[in-house]
């Protein structure tokens, strides 16, 4: 049924996998803006082709340069919607809910949560 351990537990395999690759690419973001500083710092490269080789916009590469030139360090700034978007519904999701409102048909919103 819905409220088996079985989905309970797919759901959080899931969400690990879904964690665990989003901190393996801010691990690579990170050696990849450091190996940046390094071409242009003490490799003296443009910061273009620094940015090139390391697969970094070049927008980014100069916010990155500025920030270490003003600071000492970069900011990473963390992505998040633009406002007034919604993500959209996986199909797993949305037929989960239909099951859940099939099953408890008094069930609220505040409830599903």
């Amino acid at each position: 049924g819905i409220d088996s351990e079985d989905n309970v537990q797919v759901v959080l395999n899931d969400e690990v996998k879904k964690q665990s690759s989003i901190v393996a690419f801010a691990t690579m973001m990170s050696e990849q803006i450091t190996q940046f500083l390094i071409r242009i710092t003490e490799n003296m490269e443009s910061v273009r082709k620094a940015a090139a080789a390391e697969g970094i916009t070049e927008r980014s590469a100069y916010r990155y340069k500025k920030q270490w030139n003003e600071f000492g360090t970069v900011i990473r700034l963390k992505r998040s919607r633009k406002i007034g978007t919604v993500s959209q519904l996986k199909d797993e999701h949305g037929d989960f809910l239909i099951r859940l409102v099939d099953k408890k048909a008094e069930i609220t919103i505040a409830a599903m949560h």
